[in-house]
């Protein structure tokens, strides 16, 4: 009797310890410590399948921050252009600044004739005897003033159009006074644009223009007179 209760007491004892034994494997599948601790280290799941790798995430790095104000990569630097300065010339000087001293009442006369010839005047292209064409301070070395200068400033410029009005204006070919910004180029020499002294009406032609010359010019040589009279046309300003 006692040796049968020591026999099942054993049995007992030696199918608890097998419980125990397998009870112990469902936790780890059996393996050692030193298996468990290489699980660790290669970074395998503990309730991942024996055998299969388990792939870990590549970890993100970052640069450094980009400093304030800095352009994104592709961004345009291009400098802004700019446009260059534009350079005007030198333009002349009269010998006796233009509207200073004697010079003022010959340009205010100048500018009185030349408003009121301007309401008889329209410049469609018509053919016309310029007769004169200066600018205070130009030198003409074929044409003196009244002084016996080559030199011609406001105060010359004035009576030489009133003594070319007087001699040859008519009904037919009035004298009148136009500036050269008036018409056609709007032409100005050295900055200054010229007083011209016309003699318009019906010219029908350049050849009709070269015999008026002829005959209010017969006394100067073929060189001068080409030189005081020749044919322009008044076109329009542009």
């Amino acid at each position: 009797m006692v040796v049968a209760l020591a026999v099942g007491v054993l049995l007992l004892l030696v199918t608890g310890g097998t419980i125990v034994f397998l009870r112990s494997g469902d936790g780890d599948g059996g393996r050692t410590p030193a298996a468990q601790q290489q699980q660790q280290t290669t970074g395998q799941a503990a309730n991942a399948d024996p055998g299969v790798p388990v792939t870990r995430e590549p970890e993100t790095t970052y640069g450094e921050p980009a400093p304030a104000g800095a352009l994104p990569t592709g961004a345009d630097t291009t400098e802004p252009e700019t446009e260059p300065e534009t350079e005007t010339g030198p333009t002349a000087v009269a010998t006796t600044p233009l509207g200073a001293g004697s010079e003022q009442a010959p340009v205010a006369e100048l500018e009185q004739i030349w408003r009121d010839d301007a309401s008889t005047i329209s410049f469609q292209g018509q053919y016309a005897a310029q007769i004169a064409t200066k600018y205070p301070g130009i030198v003409d070395p074929l044409q003196t003033t009244v002084h016996g200068s080559h030199t011609f400033m406001a105060a010359d410029i004035l009576a030489e159009h009133r003594s070319l009005r007087d001699a040859h204006g008519s009904a037919d070919h009035p004298v009148v006074l136009i500036k050269s910004t008036d018409y056609s180029k709007r032409q100005k020499i050295n900055g200054h644009f010229l007083w011209g002294t016309f003699a318009v009406g019906h010219f029908a032609d350049a050849d009709a223009v070269h015999a008026w010359c002829e005959t209010q010019f017969a006394e100067l040589t073929a060189a001068k007179r080409a030189n005081q009279c020749v044919p322009r046309r008044l076109n329009p300003g542009r």
